[in-house]
């Protein structure tokens, strides 16, 4: 069974370690007003496999480690028209 976590629109940053080592969810729902992640934010989440992001731009990782530790085939979704600037963003390339 697939669990969801979804961060509503009114969240703009995720900080540091905000869901380090947390279970319970598979996917993850980004919202479009999310501007930056901090280090670990999503670190050691070892259940979770998807990363969906409904954006027109691309948040800035504090590090390379927001999402250390986890799936190591977490797949990340984006709009198509962002792909490239994701592969590029530092960070984003899982």
């Amino acid at each position: 069974m697939s669990t969801i976590l979804t961060i509503p629109d009114q969240i703009y940053h995720i900080n540091y370690g905000a869901f380090y080592n947390v279970g319970g969810f598979s996917t993850l729902v980004l919202n479009s007003s999310i501007k930056t992640i901090g280090s670990y934010a999503f670190g050691y989440c070892n259940s979770l496999s998807n990363v969906l992001y409904n954006c027109s731009t691309i948040p800035q990782l504090k590090s390379y480690n927001a999402f250390e530790g986890v799936n190591n085939n977490l797949a990340i979704y984006v709009p198509y028209s962002l792909v490239e600037g994701f592969k590029t963003a530092g960070g984003w390339s899982y």
